[in-house]
């Protein structure tokens, strides 16, 4: 099995792009972890935290998330500079920059399910878990969470409950972890400094292009604040 690596990930990634990769073996959830840097130090913007496996990863709704070794979890942390209000979207937004990953690496047809599932011929690949939390007037803390499935889950079939696909079986090749993590950072960089600029309205129209469900309410509020 192929490992992650996150001083080969800082060497594919643009000497432009700043951030900082940390790896564990093992953690209780992504997310969770950087609340914790958070509550007691100062984390780096830009931070992103990485886990081979975790043992309570959290979906939306605080559903469980599966998280079996070969697959990527990992968290980013993006302090915003703004209210929540203007954070409408963001979890679209994301998902327009895995998409664009996932399209550039070969994978057709890839779609969005609002407001935080990655989908392949009808099959889930991946999700987004988007948690904020106010660290003072006009500054939030967001942290960005990733789940994609990349290799063979046939071991945890009967452990998740909808249907779902790796994204080595919708390629029909092996998948270079390190390149693909490198590449979402990127991506997820420059995507947060453009949302910051303007806003989700400035990726209606590419949203729409990958909305599964075609027209599906964008009414509501799609991240989930810590309190």
């Amino acid at each position: 099995m192929q490992e992650i690596n996150p001083v080969v990930i800082q060497q594919l990634i643009d000497s432009k792009v700043t951030t900082n990769i940390i790896l564990f073996e093992v953690l209780p959830s992504t997310n969770e972890y950087i609340f914790e840097q958070l509550a007691n130090s100062e984390l780096k913007n830009n931070s992103v935290v990485l886990a081979l496996t975790q043992t309570a990863g959290k979906g939306r709704q605080g559903r469980n998330w599966i998280s079996p070794p070969g697959n990527i979890y990992m968290s980013y942390y993006w302090q915003f500079h703004g209210t929540l209000e203007k954070l409408y979207g963001l979890s679209l937004t994301v998902g327009i920059a895995i998409a664009r990953v996932l399209k550039a690496n070969g994978l057709e047809d890839v779609k969005l399910k609002w407001p935080n599932d990655i989908f392949w011929n009808g099959y889930k690949m991946g999700g987004i878990l988007i948690e904020t939390k106010t660290k003072s007037p006009g500054i939030i803390d967001v942290v960005i969470g990733l789940g994609l499935n990349i290799q063979n889950m046939s071991e945890w079939h009967e452990q998740i409950t909808q249907r779902y696909v790796e994204l080595e079986n919708a390629l029909q090749h092996p998948v270079y972890k390190n390149k693909l993590i490198a590449q979402i950072i990127v991506e997820l960089q420059q995507i947060l400094a453009q949302f910051a600029a303007n806003g989700f309205e400035s990726f209606v129209s590419e949203w729409k292009q990958y909305d599964i469900q075609q027209g599906s309410s964008l009414d509501s509020c799609v991240h989930r604040n810590v309190t």
